[in-house]
């Protein structure tokens, strides 16, 4: 998977930074309200067994999804 470069030079612009309220919402619920909330980041889907890299990024939000049919957010989405 192509990832997009990475920004770091600030986080301060991304408010909220972390949405609690989307556990156990469906992804593509999630993803929309993410994109809206934080315009120009990069929401990347993932099942609890598939992590991705480890670096932080300000500029990308992991989605952690459960491998149902909804793809259930199953931890709170963050900025990084």
């Amino acid at each position: 998977m192509v990832y997009p470069p990475c920004v770091n030079y600030t986080c301060d612009y991304a408010n909220p930074r972390t949405w609690p309220q989307l556990l156990g919402k469906p992804a593509n619920v999630a993803k929309a309200i993410i994109e809206r909330d934080v315009p120009g980041v990069a929401v990347i889907l993932r099942t609890s067994d598939n992590y991705g890299i480890f670096d932080f990024c300000c500029n990308r939000v992991w989605l952690y999804v459960d491998n149902d049919a909804r793809h259930t957010v199953n931890a709170v989405p963050k900025i990084g």
